[in-house]
């Protein structure tokens, strides 16, 4: 696997990436959260560090994904996203659902569907979901 040295040169022409996100601790127990791009450009296998950010403060749902989408902000790649993978803590599980309109698909709660006459168009129209990348967990 070939890893990568300037990030734009070698993603603009990608048309999908797929990342690995992790939050891990020190020794110091000083917080870290990890992105990690993997695509493949001219039939090689690349990778790329997107963000190793020190993660201050409560891992709430919406602390990982306002990182993440900061992320995905900086770089402009959030539509070229495929696939995520993560381990299985459940504020990351949580985090990178990715709720549909109409229903809540966390782990923790049984599915409870809302009102879907309170959608608006954009909400109801599925293709506005083709962006959402594919959630993974790993084995560990």
């Amino acid at each position: 696997m070939k890893s990568t040295g300037n990030f734009y040169t070698h993603m603009k022409d990608v048309e999908t990436i797929c990342l690995t996100i992790d939050l891990w601790s020190n020794r110091q127990m000083r917080s870290f959260m990890v992105i990690t791009g993997y695509f493949v450009k001219d039939w090689t296998l690349s990778s790329v560090m997107l963000a190793c950010t020190r993660f201050c403060g409560r891992h709430t749902v919406d602390y990982v994904l306002q990182q993440y989408e900061d992320t995905m902000a900086k770089y402009q790649i959030s539509h070229k996203v495929s696939h995520i993978v993560t381990d299985s803590a459940s504020n990351i599980l949580k985090a990178f659902s990715f709720n549909l309109p109409g229903f809540d698909s966390s782990p923790d709660d049984e599915h409870d569907y809302k009102d879907q006459d309170n959608l608006s168009d954009e909400e109801a129209d599925p293709a506005a979901f083709d962006h959402l990348p594919d959630h993974i967990t790993c084995f560990m």
